[in-house]
């Protein structure tokens, strides 16, 4: 292929997301749900220069330095090799269709989750008439205990018919008799998409149903549990990505109601902004205190601004490293993006060790003390 005719422009395609870190970047392919590890000087090149308006000879003729100029013909051969880019005129370039960076609800509330038990003393029916006028799509039910799934499921299932819940997830105890109900009440509910059974050493399979069950050993639902961060929570979807650059992606557009019906931005916070007893949940959506970590972003946030991970990573704004700074980084991340290393990984050290301070929302890095760790992991 003839790369440097002065009619060709080098461009990315719009499904293709390079996501700078400290150490190392990272390539997203939203179209392949695909990640791509590439250096720094890969997301700087973009930055650097104007492939866009210029040709790509052009921009060559300019650089001086012959192994800058090597790194840049390399880079864009990786690009085209791996379908990341293309090379063509300036009119082909204008007609590439790009992705709108922009994030559109499509309700006031996306999505819920309700905590139930049997002490819970507000009326689930109210609280699903509220989701269902503040549009919410999807909702998720914990049941923390069995009784008070048997209590609700088929006033539940009546309320969703013909409300704007689009689908359902299930948190539910395993009990000798769960099998049994689930066939009975469960299978032909289209809206429900998933169930958990936890507190489940063994599993057992449904009657002819397309409906995802999982099984966990985890004996409860407990508020500790939330904020985990782990690659394996990672995704890579267009949706996903929009949602990430404009919204905490944990708490927006989201309302919860605990066992003893407290309205919260999630069931583990301890802010609560009303009690459905008291409070509709409409009400609430309107009250700014309640929205104020919506548009909270990982941009934004100390540390996971400079992790390479950040555009497919989960954020948690309850389990943080200061409570008092909105900002700090998620208590429940192992990785160091400093070293690009996890907690259990070979050669990891924690951010002290590693040279990195970090005070507030402020880092203070000595980056002559972090080379030196890098140079020892990675030489």
């Amino acid at each position: 292929m003839k790369y440097f005719d002065e009619s060709l422009h080098f461009k990315l395609f719009s499904n293709v997301i390079p996501v700078k870190g400290f150490n190392r970047s990272i390539i997203m392919d939203l179209l392949k749900q695909r990640s791509y590890f590439v250096p720094n000087s890969y997301v700087d090149m973009f930055n650097d220069y104007d492939f866009d308006f210029t040709p790509l000879n052009q921009i060559l003729e300019q650089i001086e330095d012959e192994l800058e100029r090597k790194v840049i013909i390399d880079y864009v051969n990786f690009s085209i090799e791996n379908d990341f880019a293309l090379l063509g005129s300036s009119q082909v370039i204008k007609g590439l269709n790009l992705i709108a960076g922009i994030f559109f609800p499509s309700s006031k509330i996306n999505n819920s989750i309700l905590e139930i038990s049997t002490s819970s003393n507000w009326n689930v029916k109210e609280v699903l008439i509220d989701l269902n006028e503040l549009g919410t799509k999807h909702v998720e039910f914990r049941f923390l205990d069995f009784t008070s799934y048997v209590n609700h499921i088929e006033s539940i299932i009546e309320n969703i018919k013909k409300s704007s819940i689009e689908s359902v997830i299930l948190f539910i105890p395993n009990n000798k008799g769960l099998k049994k109900h689930i066939n009975k009440n469960i299978l032909n509910q289209i809206r429900i998409s998933k169930i958990v059974v936890y507190n489940s050493n063994t599993g057992f399979a449904l009657d002819n149903s397309s409906i995802n069950i999982v099984f966990s050993s985890q004996n409860t639902i407990g508020h500790d549990d939330c904020g985990q961060v782990s690659s394996s929570y990672f995704t890579i979807q267009t949706d996903d990505y929009i949602n990430n650059l404009n919204n905490n992606n944990c708490l927006a557009y989201k309302i919860c109601v605990d066992s003893n019906g407290e309205i919260k931005n999630c069931p583990s916070s301890q802010l609560s902004y009303g009690n459905v007893l008291n409070n509709s949940l409409c009400d609430i959506e309107k009250n700014d205190d309640f929205k104020s970590l919506w548009k909270i972003t990982k941009n934004e946030i100390s540390v996971c601004s400079t992790c390479e991970f950040r555009m497919m990573c989960s954020d948690c704004r309850v389990f943080i490293d200061n409570p008092n700074n909105v900002y700090s980084r998620p208590s429940k991340c192992s990785y160091n993006p400093y070293i690009s290393l996890w907690e259990d990984d070979d050669n990891y050290v924690n951010f002290q060790k590693s040279g990195v301070d970090i005070t507030g929302n402020e880092v203070i890095i000595n980056h002559e003390k972090l080379k030196i760790i890098n140079d020892k992991i990675w030489s």
